[in-house]
């Protein structure tokens, strides 16, 4: 089933979750596997721009903490177990 979802935003993280869990009847593990490099912005720290910096974080932080605080809430709501964390 594929769900256009914005790990950064944490309605969408919420939404997708609540979805998965309706339509499956519940999870049975969590995933969490999202990450960017910003290819062609990124650069030595001392040239690095803060938007750029920025962004990383939203995107490997931020988006993985609201991956995890979400998709972990459905995963015990439904009586699942399992969590695996992967980075790329």
């Amino acid at each position: 089933m594929p769900l256009h979802a914005d790990v950064t935003n944490e309605s969408d993280m919420q939404q997708a979750f609540e979805h998965v869990a309706r339509c499956w009847g519940g999870l049975d593990v969590v995933v969490g596997n999202a990450a960017i490099q910003l290819t062609g912005q990124d650069d030595r720290v001392d040239r690095l721009s803060l938007d750029v910096w920025c962004r990383t974080i939203e995107v490997n932080l931020t988006g993985m903490f609201l991956f995890c605080k979400h998709g972990i809430r459905a995963l015990v709501a439904t009586g699942g177990r399992a969590v695996a964390l992967a980075r790329t």
